[in-house]
């Protein structure tokens, strides 16, 4: 009798133990679940035009990526999660890129270029007219190249020898500058010097009563060491009582090619790089600006184009004027439907 209650004492403890470890397992289990859930880090976007991607089977021995259409705009906040992973083109042919996952502030996930991207990073702007390019953080260290006046960056938290280090993209020579050092003086970390700024910069490449609000909205940051620059150009471009319109008339000293109206249905070609294409408010590269942007593959609607050909490079071509939004893509971006 007392054998069998030693026993059944025993597999009353087996089982509880047995119970226990259970229970153990799955909230180990459950820690583990959490763990791998990366904690999203903040930063700020500071690539004008900055290419996306989407990655599919990205938990694979193979993930793959093809070209996203989200943009995010300049200056604009969003957050890394994980760690940058090697990713293979979906074209055959196509280069492998270092992606890193992201998340806009409204929840939009993208994949960007990992170079392009600082986590826990924070916006600044160069005040000075040109900012020295360093290869070290070091003062006898210079290169040739600068940064010019207004170019916002993305900068690193930390700051070694009153140097920061940034990543941007200079708008004066098309080109990224990625991990390169600028003394910690020649930026501002003003909000009104950078959200001014960047907000005048989105106003440039916005057309109609979009660009006039995005203007009259920079003007608000009456601190901004940029203020000047932004009013002369609003009025000039909104309070000129000689000219309702900033494009270039017969009068200015850019003459207007002649032209011929002509109507079809377009869309935006591919130049092979997936880079937005310019639509300028005048069908000439010097002497006009550019008015808006548009992504490879959109539609467009032609009304007007040059009677002459133009020489671009080695190409010539006409310049074609689209509905909307209304302004000049060069003959060679446009591919009849």
């Amino acid at each position: 009798m007392k054998k069998y209650f030693l026993s059944l004492i025993l597999i009353i403890s087996l089982a509880f133990l047995f119970t226990a470890c259970e229970k153990k397992d799955s909230a180990s289990s459950v820690t583990d679940q959490k763990k791998i859930e990366p904690t999203p880090v903040p930063t700020y976007n500071s690539i004008h035009n900055a290419l996306t991607y989407i990655v599919e089977n990205e938990d694979s021995d193979r993930p793959v990526y093809s070209k996203g259409s989200f943009r995010p705009a300049l200056g604009d906040k969003f957050f890394t999660i994980g760690e940058a992973i090697e990713v293979a083109s979906k074209d055959e042919g196509g280069e492998t890129l270092k992606l890193i996952k992201c998340k806009s502030e409204d929840d939009e996930i993208f994949w960007m270029k990992n170079d392009l991207v600082v986590p826990d990073g924070i916006l600044a702007i160069v005040k000075d007219d040109e900012s020295v390019i360093y290869e070290k953080p070091n003062k006898l260290k210079p290169s040739s190249d600068i940064l010019s006046k207004a170019t916002i960056v993305t900068v690193y938290p930390e700051s070694e020898n009153g140097f920061k280090l940034v990543t941007t993209w200079d708008e004066k020579i098309n080109k990224k500058r990625s991990n390169v050092y600028i003394k910690t003086g020649d930026l501002s970390f003003s909000d009104d010097d950078i959200q001014s700024y960047r907000i005048y910069f989105i106003a440039t490449k916005a057309s109609g009563v979009a660009q006039k609000t995005l203007f009259e909205t920079a003007l608000e940051y009456s601190n901004s060491i940029f203020y000047n620059l932004i009013e002369d150009e609003y009025n000039k471009r909104y309070n000129n009582s000689t000219s309702e319109s900033s494009t270039p008339s017969q009068n200015d000293s850019v003459k207007m090619p002649e032209t011929e109206t002509i109507e079809f249905n377009a869309v935006i070609a591919n130049d092979g790089t997936g880079e937005m294409i310019n639509v300028r408010n005048f069908p000439l590269v010097n002497g006009s600006s550019v008015v808006a942007q548009l992504n490879p593959g959109e539609p467009v609607f032609i009304t007007e184009a040059t009677v002459k050909n133009f020489t671009i490079g080695a190409i010539s071509d006409k310049w074609y004027k689209i509905s909307s939004p209304e302004g000049w893509v060069f003959g060679s971006f446009i591919d009849p439907q």
